[in-house]
């Protein structure tokens, strides 16, 4: 059956979600976010063949990267959406598998995407792609988080400047605010299932079984992850979580736990 057609904004805008393939991380260290936010600032800057953009080739209204996944409200310019998105997850997939010696894809196959076409919707994005880390638990406020456009769009000065005002395309600036009680759900909410406890998996893969990253974890011995596996499982873990979280088959997972009540 043939994919559907994406449906195409009338102002040329777009709420864009990249996930992890099977909700895996895309991102180990903090250098990883800085990286993805360079890759984002050179596609808009700069054309395939490395020249300088006579025009950016898109705008950034506001974006935010989670742990496995990224939120981008985009503006198509000099470029349409696919060629865009297919720039930046090509350029990161690229430098993330040879950082981890990874192989495979990174991302989902096909990337989500909304139009954005109205004030209202607008307006709610900007309340939505910034609650994320807050309603993940990372965070208290968005202001907190450093891999958002909150800090920018609040005035604060940021490493790497990304975000365009909307107001030329909307005639609108949005309010950069966090208000909870206001945010509606939107068209793409679903790829952020579970991320709350997922994120304490993490930390407590790493602190159990003594890696820096997930993708170290994945190099240990069966009979080592299987120790961590296990203590997780203990204290409460999924394990479709502890799937999605480090690669391993429910298969693998459950032969563990076999192996662990003998």
């Amino acid at each position: 059956m043939p994919r559907q057609a994406r449906a195409k904004s009338a102002t040329a805008t777009y709420h864009v979600m990249l996930r992890g393939v099977n909700k895996q991380r895309i991102f180990e260290r903090k250098s990883d976010y800085s990286h993805f936010m360079e890759i984002m600032q050179a596609v808009r800057d700069f054309n395939v063949d490395g020249t300088k953009a006579i025009v950016p080739n898109c705008d950034y209204f506001a974006f935010c990267l989670m742990d496995n996944h990224v939120h981008m409200l985009i503006h198509e310019h000099a470029s349409d959406l696919a060629t865009i998105v297919k720039r930046i997850s090509c350029a990161y997939a690229l430098y993330f598998n040879g950082s981890y010696e990874r192989i495979g894809h990174l991302f989902q196959d096909r990337f989500k995407s909304e139009p954005c076409e109205t004030i209202d919707y607008l307006q709610n994005l900007y309340l939505y792609i910034h609650a994320n880390p807050v309603k993940a638990g990372y965070v208290e406020y968005p202001i907190d988080y450093l891999w958002s456009s909150f800090r920018e769009l609040s005035g604060i000065t940021v490493p790497f400047p990304l975000c365009t005002s909307p107001r030329e395309v909307f005639g609108y600036e949005p309010q950069v605010i966090y208000d909870p009680n206001v945010i509606t759900e939107v068209a793409l909410t679903d790829d952020t299932h579970n991320i709350l406890n997922e994120h304490s998996i993490v930390n407590l893969i790493l602190e159990y079984s003594n890696c820096t990253t997930i993708s170290e974890f994945q190099q240990l011995t069966k009979g080592e992850q299987q120790t961590t596996i296990v203590k997780l499982i203990a204290e409460g873990a999924t394990l479709r979580s502890l799937s999605r979280i480090t690669g391993l088959t429910l298969g693998v997972i459950r032969g563990f736990i076999r192996k662990s009540t003998k």
